[in-house]
């Protein structure tokens, strides 16, 4: 299939050359054949991809793109394919992020586990809420591998890397903003502890805090500010697992906050400054929280032991 449709772009190339109503023509039947297409098969690589290349001569409506998309993703809310078409109609038409960043929030508030809407809203918050500054690595370092992840979580987790490099270089995400994210993201893991795609999602805001605090690491303030927000979503983690004491991810975060208290000197509850004696404290803790987790997931102790190693020596 991939041969006939680079046969049809042969074809098209002198005719989408030449434009006027025979090109308008053209394209209208190109995009009413993928479209057929698309009907037997929403996954279709080849078909998205002559689609776009159709849509990118700008012969037809991009907001009729926009209209006929969404209907698709209402049909498949977490098709990877139609987000990115989306993403690039989008683009090429100059929508305005704040109409885009809405859109993610109704995708989102349908359906929690939208790894696709988690993701394009980690690419247009640092364009829309974002000051000046330069993203460091800081930002990854906020989102790990995990040994769990399925194909489809890893390849999520891997675009939330590159947009925070990316996609939000030469930014950082306000403060203000990273609190509603919080706030909206918790939401989210309350309603459903064990779909990971909140809690990836909330591994990148970490990482977007942090980034503030590496951006200007002599400021008291930047990592007064930094502990606080770690006190405090290390509290609600805590009273998740009141309620779920069997949350494989929640435990997981409780481990990596713990792990960030542990790099900033931060502590629990929100107060810093505790010393040494602290950050101690913060290790043995951290160590504890992976160390459970080998015994509550057998199977990935493997990888628990390593992030237990990563931690001690970070301590040193």
């Amino acid at each position: 299939m991939y041969t006939a449709w680079n046969h049809r772009r042969e074809a098209l190339v002198p005719v989408f050359k030449e434009g006027g109503q025979q090109a308008m023509q053209a394209a209208a039947e190109e995009l009413a054949l993928t479209l057929r297409a698309l009907t037997r098969n929403l996954k279709s690589y080849s078909a998205w991809h002559h689609r776009k290349w159709v849509i990118g001569h700008r012969l037809t409506s991009l907001e009729a793109e926009i209209t006929l998309v969404e209907t698709l993703l209402d049909a498949d809310d977490r098709n990877f394919h139609g987000w990115a078409y989306r993403r690039f109609v989008a683009e090429l038409m100059g929508m305005p992020v704040q109409r885009e960043l809405e859109y993610t929030t109704r995708k989102i508030q349908h359906n929690f586990s939208n790894y696709s809407a988690w993701h394009y809203r980690s690419k247009l918050l640092p364009l829309l809420h974002s000051e000046p500054g330069e993203v460091l690595d800081a930002m990854r370092a906020g989102v790990p591998a995990a040994a769990d992840d399925s194909p489809s979580a890893a390849a999520e987790r891997q675009a939330m890397i590159s947009s925070s490099r990316a996609g939000a270089t030469g930014a950082l995400v306000l403060h203000q903003t990273l609190e509603i994210e919080y706030e909206l993201v918790s939401q989210a893991f309350f309603t459903e502890p064990e779909d990971q795609s909140g809690w990836i999602y909330h591994r990148w805001l970490l990482g977007c805090s942090v980034a503030h605090w590496q951006a200007a690491p002599e400021s008291e303030a930047e990592r007064a500010r930094l502990a606080d927000v770690l006190g405090c979503q290390l509290a609600l983690v805590s009273d998740l697992l009141d309620l779920e004491p069997g949350s494989v991810w929640a435990r997981k975060t409780r481990a990596h906050l713990l792990g960030l208290m542990q790099r900033v000197g931060g502590a629990a509850g929100g107060s810093a400054g505790r010393g040494s004696g602290g950050e101690a404290a913060d290790c043995v803790a951290a160590a504890a929280a992976w160390e459970d987790l080998e015994g509550l997931d057998p199977y990935r102790a493997g990888y628990y032991r390593h992030a237990c190693s990563v931690s001690a020596r970070a301590s040193v």
